[in-house]
Protein backbone atom coordinates (compact mmCIF):
# COMPACT_ATOMS: atom_id res chain seq x y z
CA UNK A 1 0.00 0.00 0.00
CA UNK A 2 1.67 3.14 -0.67
CA UNK A 3 -1.00 5.31 0.81
CA UNK A 4 -3.25 5.19 3.93
CA UNK A 5 -6.22 3.77 2.76
CA UNK A 6 -9.45 6.50 3.67
CA UNK A 7 -11.93 4.69 3.64
CA UNK A 8 -13.53 5.39 7.02
CA UNK A 9 -14.32 1.82 8.26
CA UNK A 10 -15.12 3.26 12.08
CA UNK A 11 -15.55 6.19 13.91
CA UNK A 12 -15.37 6.32 17.76
CA UNK A 13 -15.74 9.29 19.73
CA UNK A 14 -12.96 10.20 22.31
CA UNK A 15 -13.31 8.95 25.70
CA UNK A 16 -13.50 11.24 28.48
CA UNK A 17 -9.25 11.40 29.03
CA UNK A 18 -9.02 11.49 25.58
CA UNK A 19 -11.07 14.25 25.00
CA UNK A 20 -9.38 16.60 27.77
CA UNK A 21 -5.85 15.75 26.15
CA UNK A 22 -7.06 16.75 22.19
CA UNK A 23 -8.11 19.97 23.76
CA UNK A 24 -4.76 20.94 25.10
CA UNK A 25 -3.02 23.53 22.67
CA UNK A 26 0.05 24.70 24.42
CA UNK A 27 1.78 21.84 24.32
CA UNK A 28 2.34 19.03 21.74
CA UNK A 29 1.27 15.91 24.16
CA UNK A 30 3.82 13.89 22.85
CA UNK A 31 4.50 10.22 24.80
CA UNK A 32 5.99 7.20 23.89
CA UNK A 33 9.19 5.09 24.78
CA UNK A 34 12.71 4.21 23.51
CA UNK A 35 13.67 0.57 23.63
CA UNK A 36 17.72 0.21 23.38
CA UNK A 37 18.92 -3.29 21.73
CA UNK A 38 21.62 -5.31 21.19
CA UNK A 39 22.98 -6.16 17.62
CA UNK A 40 22.77 -4.91 14.17
CA UNK A 41 19.77 -3.14 13.79
CA UNK A 42 16.91 -4.62 11.55
CA UNK A 43 16.15 -3.81 7.67
CA UNK A 44 13.35 -0.91 7.66
CA UNK A 45 11.41 -3.38 5.74
CA UNK A 46 11.30 -6.08 8.01
CA UNK A 47 10.93 -3.98 10.78
CA UNK A 48 7.70 -2.34 8.49
CA UNK A 49 6.68 -5.91 7.83
CA UNK A 50 6.31 -6.33 11.31
CA UNK A 51 4.73 -3.51 11.99
CA UNK A 52 2.00 -4.00 9.73
CA UNK A 53 1.49 -7.82 10.92
CA UNK A 54 1.26 -7.15 14.80
CA UNK A 55 -0.04 -3.31 14.72
CA UNK A 56 -1.78 -2.72 11.40
CA UNK A 57 -5.31 -5.23 13.27
CA UNK A 58 -4.97 -2.07 15.66
CA UNK A 59 -7.58 -0.31 15.24
CA UNK A 60 -6.47 2.45 17.60
CA UNK A 61 -3.39 2.74 15.15
CA UNK A 62 -5.53 3.95 12.35
CA UNK A 63 -7.16 6.05 13.79
CA UNK A 64 -7.16 10.00 12.53
CA UNK A 65 -8.08 12.65 15.70
CA UNK A 66 -10.89 14.58 13.62
CA UNK A 67 -11.61 18.04 14.97
CA UNK A 68 -15.25 19.28 15.55
CA UNK A 69 -16.15 21.56 12.60
CA UNK A 70 -15.27 25.20 12.41
CA UNK A 71 -17.06 27.43 14.64
CA UNK A 72 -16.95 28.24 18.65
CA UNK A 73 -20.32 27.03 19.16
CA UNK A 74 -19.69 23.19 17.46
CA UNK A 75 -16.33 23.21 18.89
CA UNK A 76 -18.00 23.76 22.47
CA UNK A 77 -21.00 21.97 22.17
CA UNK A 78 -19.47 18.25 20.24
CA UNK A 79 -16.56 15.99 21.34
CA UNK A 80 -13.20 15.40 18.89
CA UNK A 81 -13.49 11.66 16.93
CA UNK A 82 -11.33 8.87 15.79
CA UNK A 83 -12.19 8.15 12.07
CA UNK A 84 -11.00 4.42 12.20
CA UNK A 85 -8.98 4.28 8.43
CA UNK A 86 -9.71 0.79 6.45
CA UNK A 87 -5.67 0.51 6.47
CA UNK A 88 -2.48 1.78 7.67
CA UNK A 89 0.73 2.97 5.88
CA UNK A 90 3.75 1.71 7.16
CA UNK A 91 5.70 3.29 5.10
CA UNK A 92 4.39 7.08 7.00
CA UNK A 93 4.97 5.98 10.37
CA UNK A 94 8.15 3.80 10.92
CA UNK A 95 11.46 4.91 9.21
CA UNK A 96 15.32 5.29 9.90
CA UNK A 97 16.95 7.88 11.38
CA UNK A 98 20.26 9.18 10.34
CA UNK A 99 23.56 7.70 12.12
CA UNK A 100 24.95 10.58 13.03
CA UNK A 101 22.42 11.49 15.36
CA UNK A 102 21.96 11.34 19.11
CA UNK A 103 19.32 9.89 20.95
CA UNK A 104 19.59 12.26 23.46
CA UNK A 105 19.02 15.21 21.15
CA UNK A 106 15.92 13.23 19.17
CA UNK A 107 14.71 12.40 22.16
CA UNK A 108 14.46 16.70 22.88
CA UNK A 109 13.32 17.23 19.30
CA UNK A 110 10.97 14.78 19.30
CA UNK A 111 8.61 15.73 22.47
CA UNK A 112 8.53 19.63 21.30
CA UNK A 113 7.45 18.93 17.56
CA UNK A 114 3.36 18.48 17.13
CA UNK A 115 2.73 14.60 15.57
CA UNK A 116 1.03 15.31 11.91
CA UNK A 117 -3.06 15.78 11.83
CA UNK A 118 -3.76 14.15 8.59
CA UNK A 119 -2.85 10.43 9.88
CA UNK A 120 -2.92 8.48 12.39
CA UNK A 121 -0.89 10.41 15.04
CA UNK A 122 2.03 8.14 15.90
CA UNK A 123 5.91 7.40 14.86
CA UNK A 124 8.44 4.42 14.81
CA UNK A 125 12.15 5.59 14.53
CA UNK A 126 15.18 3.18 14.08
CA UNK A 127 18.12 4.92 15.57
CA UNK A 128 21.46 4.02 15.51
CA UNK A 129 24.57 3.77 17.68
CA UNK A 130 22.11 4.27 20.98
CA UNK A 131 23.65 4.64 24.52
CA UNK A 132 24.53 1.11 25.96
CA UNK A 133 23.28 -0.79 23.18
CA UNK A 134 23.75 -0.75 19.30
CA UNK A 135 20.54 0.36 18.48
CA UNK A 136 17.28 1.89 19.56
CA UNK A 137 13.20 2.14 18.70
CA UNK A 138 11.75 4.98 19.76
CA UNK A 139 7.75 5.17 19.74
CA UNK A 140 6.31 8.38 19.95
CA UNK A 141 2.39 9.00 19.77
CA UNK A 142 -0.50 12.07 20.79
CA UNK A 143 -1.12 11.60 24.57
CA UNK A 144 -4.80 11.68 22.84
CA UNK A 145 -4.12 8.61 21.30
CA UNK A 146 -2.68 6.41 24.12
CA UNK A 147 -1.06 6.20 27.87
CA UNK A 148 2.22 5.73 28.73
CA UNK A 149 0.76 2.19 29.71
CA UNK A 150 -0.40 1.71 26.23
CA UNK A 151 3.09 2.60 24.87
CA UNK A 152 4.65 -0.01 26.37
CA UNK A 153 1.67 -2.64 25.68
CA UNK A 154 2.32 -1.82 22.24
CA UNK A 155 6.25 -2.83 22.46
CA UNK A 156 5.12 -6.25 24.15
CA UNK A 157 2.49 -6.21 20.99
CA UNK A 158 5.16 -5.52 18.37
CA UNK A 159 8.11 -8.58 20.02
CA UNK A 160 5.27 -10.92 20.57
CA UNK A 161 5.66 -11.31 23.88
CA UNK A 162 1.66 -9.92 25.25
CA UNK A 163 -1.66 -11.64 24.35
CA UNK A 164 -3.64 -10.18 21.63
CA UNK A 165 -4.67 -6.57 22.37
CA UNK A 166 -8.38 -6.63 22.68
CA UNK A 167 -9.74 -4.36 20.05
CA UNK A 168 -11.98 -2.33 21.95
CA UNK A 169 -14.69 0.11 20.61
CA UNK A 170 -14.28 2.95 23.10
CA UNK A 171 -13.78 2.56 26.62
CA UNK A 172 -16.22 3.61 29.66
CA UNK A 173 -15.80 7.09 30.64
CA UNK A 174 -14.21 6.80 33.90
CA UNK A 175 -12.87 3.40 36.41
CA UNK A 176 -13.73 0.08 35.50
CA UNK A 177 -16.35 -0.70 37.63
CA UNK A 178 -18.90 1.83 36.59
CA UNK A 179 -21.64 0.98 39.36
CA UNK A 180 -19.37 1.66 42.46
CA UNK A 181 -18.90 5.21 43.70
CA UNK A 182 -15.94 6.74 44.84
CA UNK A 183 -15.72 7.02 48.89
CA UNK A 184 -16.33 10.30 50.48
CA UNK A 185 -12.76 10.66 51.32
CA UNK A 186 -11.35 10.20 47.34
CA UNK A 187 -14.07 12.55 46.01
CA UNK A 188 -12.90 15.21 49.08
CA UNK A 189 -9.24 14.79 48.01
CA UNK A 190 -9.92 14.83 44.24
CA UNK A 191 -11.82 18.56 44.44
CA UNK A 192 -8.88 20.12 46.76
CA UNK A 193 -6.36 18.81 43.72
CA UNK A 194 -9.05 21.01 41.61
CA UNK A 195 -9.33 24.33 43.29
CA UNK A 196 -5.93 24.10 44.75
CA UNK A 197 -3.45 27.01 44.66
CA UNK A 198 -1.58 26.90 41.12
CA UNK A 199 1.97 25.02 41.89
CA UNK A 200 5.27 25.42 40.37
CA UNK A 201 8.68 24.46 41.68
CA UNK A 202 11.78 27.19 41.80
CA UNK A 203 11.51 30.75 40.90
CA UNK A 204 9.55 31.86 37.74
CA UNK A 205 11.82 31.30 34.73
CA UNK A 206 11.40 34.40 32.36
CA UNK A 207 11.81 31.62 29.18
CA UNK A 208 10.98 28.24 30.47
CA UNK A 209 12.29 25.64 28.64
CA UNK A 210 11.39 21.83 27.79
CA UNK A 211 13.87 19.62 28.37
CA UNK A 212 14.37 15.77 28.61
CA UNK A 213 16.91 13.60 30.15
CA UNK A 214 17.68 9.98 31.39
CA UNK A 215 19.58 7.74 33.24
CA UNK A 216 20.29 4.20 34.14
CA UNK A 217 19.86 3.23 37.81
CA UNK A 218 21.69 1.14 39.94
CA UNK A 219 19.17 -2.03 40.86
CA UNK A 220 21.26 -2.42 44.04
CA UNK A 221 20.89 0.71 45.06
CA UNK A 222 17.11 0.84 44.41
CA UNK A 223 16.66 -2.45 46.51
CA UNK A 224 18.89 -0.95 49.48
CA UNK A 225 16.65 2.28 49.53
CA UNK A 226 13.09 0.13 49.42
CA UNK A 227 15.11 -1.92 52.68
CA UNK A 228 15.74 1.46 54.43
CA UNK A 229 12.46 1.94 56.35
CA UNK A 230 12.21 -0.70 59.22
CA UNK A 231 9.41 -3.26 59.11
CA UNK A 232 8.02 -4.00 55.84
CA UNK A 233 10.14 -1.68 54.02
CA UNK A 234 9.17 1.05 51.16
CA UNK A 235 7.41 0.54 48.09
CA UNK A 236 8.87 1.64 44.73
CA UNK A 237 6.30 4.13 44.62
CA UNK A 238 7.54 5.36 48.05
CA UNK A 239 11.41 5.71 46.66
CA UNK A 240 10.42 7.29 43.67
CA UNK A 241 8.29 10.00 45.82
CA UNK A 242 11.20 9.96 48.57
CA UNK A 243 14.04 10.52 45.64
CA UNK A 244 11.75 12.98 43.41
CA UNK A 245 11.33 15.33 47.06
CA UNK A 246 15.04 15.37 47.73
CA UNK A 247 15.96 15.98 43.91
CA UNK A 248 13.68 19.29 44.14
CA UNK A 249 15.06 20.04 47.27
CA UNK A 250 18.61 20.06 45.90
CA UNK A 251 18.00 21.63 42.74
CA UNK A 252 15.63 24.26 44.13
CA UNK A 253 16.20 24.91 47.37
CA UNK A 254 13.94 23.19 50.91
CA UNK A 255 11.01 25.39 50.31
CA UNK A 256 9.75 26.45 46.73
CA UNK A 257 7.03 28.26 46.82
CA UNK A 258 4.01 27.05 44.97
CA UNK A 259 1.49 29.49 44.88
CA UNK A 260 1.26 33.10 46.23
CA UNK A 261 -0.16 31.58 49.77
CA UNK A 262 2.98 29.41 50.07
CA UNK A 263 2.07 25.57 51.63
CA UNK A 264 3.23 22.70 50.42
CA UNK A 265 4.41 20.95 47.08
CA UNK A 266 2.41 18.72 45.73
CA UNK A 267 2.88 15.54 43.51
CA UNK A 268 0.61 13.89 40.90
CA UNK A 269 1.11 10.29 41.29
CA UNK A 270 -0.19 8.32 37.96
CA UNK A 271 -2.88 6.08 38.92
CA UNK A 272 -3.61 3.30 36.09
CA UNK A 273 -7.37 2.08 35.70
CA UNK A 274 -7.30 -0.94 34.03
CA UNK A 275 -8.56 -4.10 35.94
CA UNK A 276 -7.48 -7.90 35.22
CA UNK A 277 -9.00 -7.69 32.35
CA UNK A 278 -8.47 -4.58 30.50
CA UNK A 279 -4.89 -4.85 31.18
CA UNK A 280 -3.96 -4.90 27.52
CA UNK A 281 -6.74 -2.13 26.44
CA UNK A 282 -5.16 0.60 24.34
CA UNK A 283 -6.03 4.52 25.12
CA UNK A 284 -5.72 6.84 28.37
CA UNK A 285 -7.46 4.63 31.05
CA UNK A 286 -5.40 6.51 33.69
CA UNK A 287 -6.02 9.44 36.30
CA UNK A 288 -4.07 11.24 39.03
CA UNK A 289 -3.82 11.09 42.78
CA UNK A 290 -2.52 14.55 44.47
CA UNK A 291 0.01 13.90 47.33
CA UNK A 292 2.06 16.42 49.72
CA UNK A 293 5.72 15.84 48.27
CA UNK A 294 7.98 15.84 51.77
CA UNK A 295 10.60 18.68 50.00
CA UNK A 296 10.81 20.18 53.42
CA UNK A 297 12.51 17.03 55.07
CA UNK A 298 15.77 17.53 56.46
CA UNK A 299 17.66 14.24 55.24
CA UNK A 300 16.84 11.49 52.60
CA UNK A 301 15.96 9.25 55.97
CA UNK A 302 12.81 11.67 56.89
CA UNK A 303 11.86 12.07 53.70
CA UNK A 304 11.16 8.60 52.56
CA UNK A 305 9.55 7.98 55.75
CA UNK A 306 7.15 10.84 55.35
CA UNK A 307 6.60 9.20 51.98
CA UNK A 308 5.21 5.53 53.57
CA UNK A 309 1.76 5.37 52.84
CA UNK A 310 0.92 8.74 51.62
CA UNK A 311 -0.51 7.72 48.57
CA UNK A 312 -3.35 5.78 50.60
CA UNK A 313 -3.57 8.44 53.20
CA UNK A 314 -4.56 10.79 50.28
CA UNK A 315 -7.12 8.57 48.87
CA UNK A 316 -5.44 7.05 46.35
CA UNK A 317 -7.05 5.18 43.83
CA UNK A 318 -10.36 6.81 45.09
CA UNK A 319 -9.73 10.07 44.51
CA UNK A 320 -8.12 9.03 41.05
CA UNK A 321 -11.67 7.51 40.18
CA UNK A 322 -13.31 10.39 41.80
CA UNK A 323 -11.28 12.77 39.25
CA UNK A 324 -12.51 11.29 36.65
CA UNK A 325 -16.16 10.90 38.04
CA UNK A 326 -16.25 15.17 38.96
CA UNK A 327 -14.82 15.53 35.02
CA UNK A 328 -18.07 12.99 33.41
CA UNK A 329 -20.27 15.03 35.77
CA UNK A 330 -18.92 18.57 34.44
CA UNK A 331 -18.76 17.25 31.18
CA UNK A 332 -22.48 17.08 30.75
CA UNK A 333 -22.82 20.60 30.69
CA UNK A 334 -21.11 20.46 27.04
CA UNK A 335 -17.56 19.07 25.70
CA UNK A 336 -16.52 22.91 26.51
CA UNK A 337 -16.12 22.30 30.17
CA UNK A 338 -13.31 19.17 29.39
CA UNK A 339 -11.79 22.56 27.43
CA UNK A 340 -11.90 24.50 30.68
CA UNK A 341 -10.36 21.49 32.64
CA UNK A 342 -7.19 21.44 29.93
CA UNK A 343 -6.68 25.09 30.22
CA UNK A 344 -6.81 25.07 33.89
CA UNK A 345 -4.53 22.10 33.97
CA UNK A 346 -1.76 23.54 31.66
CA UNK A 347 -1.66 27.10 32.97
CA UNK A 348 -2.67 26.25 36.25
CA UNK A 349 -1.11 23.17 37.72
CA UNK A 350 -2.51 21.26 40.34
CA UNK A 351 0.93 19.74 41.31
CA UNK A 352 4.37 20.92 40.77
CA UNK A 353 5.88 17.44 40.07
CA UNK A 354 4.61 14.19 38.63
CA UNK A 355 5.61 10.96 39.79
CA UNK A 356 5.15 7.55 37.29
CA UNK A 357 6.40 4.32 38.20
CA UNK A 358 6.27 1.46 34.47
CA UNK A 359 6.38 -1.81 35.39
CA UNK A 360 7.42 -4.66 32.19
CA UNK A 361 6.15 -7.99 33.83
CA UNK A 362 8.05 -11.46 33.08
CA UNK A 363 11.58 -11.86 31.50
CA UNK A 364 13.26 -10.12 28.60
CA UNK A 365 12.54 -9.35 25.08
CA UNK A 366 14.18 -9.32 21.68
CA UNK A 367 13.47 -8.25 18.16
CA UNK A 368 14.90 -11.25 16.28
CA UNK A 369 17.39 -12.58 18.04
CA UNK A 370 18.26 -8.93 19.34
CA UNK A 371 17.94 -8.64 23.07
CA UNK A 372 16.17 -5.82 23.99
CA UNK A 373 18.52 -4.39 26.47
CA UNK A 374 16.88 -1.33 28.43
CA UNK A 375 13.64 0.63 28.42
CA UNK A 376 13.11 4.34 29.05
CA UNK A 377 9.73 6.51 28.98
CA UNK A 378 8.95 9.67 26.66
CA UNK A 379 6.80 11.41 28.94
CA UNK A 380 4.50 14.64 27.63
CA UNK A 381 6.25 18.00 28.31
CA UNK A 382 4.54 19.11 31.67
CA UNK A 383 2.76 22.66 31.94
CA UNK A 384 5.63 25.28 32.13
CA UNK A 385 7.11 25.59 36.03
CA UNK A 386 6.96 21.98 36.80
CA UNK A 387 8.68 19.22 36.57
CA UNK A 388 8.13 14.83 35.94
CA UNK A 389 10.01 12.09 37.14
CA UNK A 390 9.00 8.26 35.21
CA UNK A 391 10.88 5.35 36.14
CA UNK A 392 10.84 2.26 34.35
CA UNK A 393 11.36 -1.67 35.29
CA UNK A 394 12.39 -3.41 32.99
CA UNK A 395 14.02 -6.88 33.18
CA UNK A 396 15.79 -6.14 36.46
CA UNK A 397 17.30 -2.87 34.96
CA UNK A 398 15.67 0.65 36.29
CA UNK A 399 15.46 3.63 33.90
CA UNK A 400 14.92 7.44 35.19
CA UNK A 401 13.08 9.91 32.78
CA UNK A 402 13.23 13.96 34.00
CA UNK A 403 10.85 16.19 32.08
CA UNK A 404 11.14 19.54 33.05
CA UNK A 405 9.71 22.89 32.02
CA UNK A 406 11.65 24.90 33.34
CA UNK A 407 15.18 26.63 33.57
CA UNK A 408 17.53 25.61 31.10
CA UNK A 409 19.28 22.72 32.52
CA UNK A 410 16.82 21.20 34.85
CA UNK A 411 16.30 17.95 33.22
CA UNK A 412 19.99 16.80 33.83
CA UNK A 413 20.55 18.64 37.15
CA UNK A 414 17.35 16.61 38.69
CA UNK A 415 18.27 13.49 36.83
CA UNK A 416 21.54 13.71 38.35
CA UNK A 417 20.33 14.70 41.80
CA UNK A 418 17.36 11.42 41.63
CA UNK A 419 20.09 9.00 41.23
CA UNK A 420 22.28 10.77 44.22
CA UNK A 421 18.69 10.36 46.46
CA UNK A 422 18.50 6.67 45.80
CA UNK A 423 21.44 6.31 46.78
CA UNK A 424 21.41 8.10 49.61
CA UNK A 425 18.15 6.77 50.53
CA UNK A 426 20.07 3.01 50.47
CA UNK A 427 22.28 4.13 53.32
CA UNK A 428 19.24 5.08 55.20
CA UNK A 429 20.17 7.44 58.59
CA UNK A 430 24.30 7.06 58.22
CA UNK A 431 23.36 9.85 55.24
CA UNK A 432 21.75 12.07 57.67
CA UNK A 433 25.02 13.67 58.95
Amino acid sequence: MTGEDRTAADHVPLTLQDEVLARLKSLPEVVGFAALFSGEAPDIDSLRGRVAERWGSLPRLRGVLETPAPGWFRYATRRHGWVILAGLDVHEHVSAVSTGRELDGLLNELVVCPLPVHRPPWRLLVVHNAPEAHFSLVFVAHHALLDGSSCFTLLHHLLGASPPIAPTRREPDGPSAPGRRAPRTGMAYALRSLVGAKQTIGPPAHDPRPALAWSAMDPSALTAARRALPGWGATLNEVVLAAAAGAVRAVHGPQPRPGRTGGPVYAGVSVDLRGRDTAHHLGNIVSMARIPLPVDGESPADRLAACRGVVARQGGRASAEALLRIGKTASCLGPWTLGVIAARGSSHPAAAVSCTLVRHKGGGLSLDQRPLVRCLAIPPVPPAGTVGFTLVQYAGTFTITVASHALPGDAHRLTSRFVDEVSLLGRGRESDG
